[in-house]
């Protein structure tokens, strides 16, 4: 018989008159935060696990856009008490009560499943939120690499419970599904899933940065080789590894400046994603950034120089500005500047070019 992974991403919960917080329903579709019907597809988990008890479930999902109530409880959590009531013994369930959010869960459900190495793994979820799944799991380049080692299908928690019972369910979600409130969730889904197929879509910006390490010579070095990040150098000429490798050292040896490293959970590995460095000078400091190719607008560089600045006056708290200089042109990183908090303060000749100069204050 072989091993399923039943995978049920959580969707909405409430708590209700008995004390406890449960998954929703379908009956108030005004007050779902996007995911009704969420206890839909613990019920289908429930059946597939029953068809295929030599499986496993695992229930995904933290508190999300619930973590400011003290007494919310993480949805895996919710989820597990739903199924265990339904008949799934409790040494069948796994949980991960972390993520936040369909893209995290996904990512949670892939390091689960390389420790357990499953037949095929089975996501269940609604109906209206399948497309963005699926579109995920095929177009975002860390879930796409990392999910091409299972075998992977798509289960409608509403076509399930069809199945198992048409004369209790057909007629219910077809009036639910008809209703004007699911068909405006189906078109914001859709468009969810066409943005991730047009490379569009704004995932959630995570990352951890520490300070940079010989090790990171050759990440560095490709880094600041690729054509786009050239450009916008104050020197666009490539650069030699040697005389790379020397600088790099120099940096590393030398107290005067300081290199972080921004990495993200790439399954199954960490990959390091853009560098910042600020080269002190006096009571102020001069900061740069470069961000991978493939990571490039979608929040990150915008969210690194905030948590890299908030590091860098933490360690040199005697250092009153910091300042950036960008290429005239380039709009992108005027935006992330001006959105991590760098007030614009005019163009400057440095280097012998002409560019725009930012300033932030500690």
């Amino acid at each position: 018989m072989k091993s399923l992974l039943i995978a049920i991403p959580g969707g909405w919960m409430k708590k209700e008159t008995d004390g406890l917080w449960h998954s929703t329903g379908f009956d108030d579709l005004k007050e779902h935060f996007g995911a009704p019907g969420s206890i839909l597809r613990v019920e289908a988990g429930v059946i597939l696990f029953k068809k295929n008890p030599n499986s496993f479930i695992v229930a995904l999902g933290g508190k999300g856009q619930l973590s400011h109530m003290p007494d919310a409880r993480p949805l895996a959590e919710i989820m597990k008490r739903e199924l265990v009531g339904s008949g799934v013994p409790e040494e069948k369930i796994l949980e991960e009560a972390e993520s936040s959010g369909t893209y995290e869960a996904l990512k949670a459900l892939i390091k689960i499943a390389k420790g357990i190495s499953p037949d095929e793994i089975v996501i269940v979820s609604n109906r209206y939120h399948l497309p963005r799944i699926e579109a995920m799991v095929a177009y975002e380049p860390v879930l796409k690499d990392a999910a091409k080692k299972f075998k992977i299908k798509f289960a409608s928690a509403e076509d399930i419970l069809i199945e198992n019972n048409s004369k209790a369910w057909e007629g219910i979600l077809k009036t639910i599904y008809d209703s004007a409130e699911i068909k405006e969730l189906m078109k914001k889904e859709e468009f969810g899933a066409r943005q991730v197929r047009e490379g569009k879509y704004k995932y959630p910006v995570k990352f951890s940065l520490r300070k940079a390490e010989l090790t990171d010579l050759k990440f560095l070095f490709n880094l600041r080789n690729e054509e786009s990040v050239k450009k916008v150098s104050l020197n666009s000429a490539p650069i030699d590894f040697d005389a790379h490798s020397k600088w790099f050292e120099k940096k590393l040896a030398v107290s005067d400046n300081v290199i972080f490293i921004a990495e993200i959970d790439s399954l199954p590995i960490v990959q390091p994603v853009a560098q910042t460095r600020f080269d002190l000078d006096g009571n102020s400091a001069e900061v740069n950034i470069a961000v991978v190719a493939g990571f490039r607008g979608k929040g990150y560089g915008t969210e690194i120089l905030k948590t890299a600045a908030a590091r860098f006056f933490k360690e040199f708290p005697e250092t009153k500005t910091v300042r950036a200089f960008i290429n005239l042109g380039n709009d992108a990183s005027l935006k992330s500047f001006t959105k991590a908090g760098y007030k614009y303060i005019g163009k400057s000749e440095e280097g012998g070019l002409m560019r725009h100069l930012m300033i932030l204050e500690n």
